[in-house]
């Protein structure tokens, strides 16, 4: 397979002269969205610090005769957002009625985007209202929530056999 005369070869310059070099890009003053943001004048908290302070307060606050209730609740619904999403999870805790009615309006205060509501069954209804983005994210900052409720509940329930 030897070339064929006159055929160029692909990737490759025509010959002549180099082509002229382009003048320097000029500085361009960055737009306002680009500027660094001015620096807090408080100190920083994460939302993952809020979620925490949130969780240990609601479960500090759950009263002894209704703890195990409780834990048996939070320990059950991130494992049911993971199996069956956050609408079944959701019903699978109002279906306890009572028992899980504390856990639905500590979800309820917890500033969920989306999921802002003043009660537990506030919170279901808007949760079943959600558009797909919405839902997700609801999904993801739920389970955020949870993981530190769980967390609370193993550190403050201390009766464990």
């Amino acid at each position: 397979m030897g070339k064929k005369k006159g055929m160029r070869r692909p990737f490759t310059r025509a010959p002549g002269p180099a082509p002229a070099a382009s003048s320097p890009p000029r500085p361009s003053p960055a737009p306002a969205s680009t500027q660094p943001a001015p620096a807090p004048s408080g100190p920083v908290v994460l939302r993952d610090q809020e979620r925490a302070r949130f969780a240990y307060e609601r479960v500090a606050a759950v009263e002894q005769a209704k703890r195990k209730d409780y834990e048996n609740a939070v320990l059950g619904l991130g494992a049911d957002i993971l199996r069956v999403g956050l609408l079944a999870a959701l019903a699978a805790v109002q279906r306890l009625e009572k028992r899980g009615e504390r856990l639905l309006d500590d979800l309820a205060a917890a500033k969920i985007p989306g999921l802002e509501a003043k009660d537990g069954a506030q919170l279901v209804e808007r949760a079943r209202k959600l558009d797909v983005d919405r839902y997700m994210i609801a999904t993801r900052e739920t389970l955020a929530v949870v993981a530190w409720l769980r967390r609370a509940c193993q550190a403050t329930f201390e009766d464990r056999g």
